[in-house]
């Protein structure tokens, strides 16, 4: 997700995630400052 964000330029910067498990849904938020960075060279 982090490359595919780096190269569109207009994404939000922020991942959203949900995982799904027997028990119920996880969300996860994942924001800008997180989200590893690319050498694009």
């Amino acid at each position: 997700l982090a490359l595919a964000m780096s190269r569109d330029g207009s994404s939000g910067g922020v991942i959203r995630l949900g995982i799904i498990t027997e028990s119920g849904v996880e969300r996860r938020l994942i924001l800008g400052d997180e989200v590893p960075k690319f050498y694009e060279g």
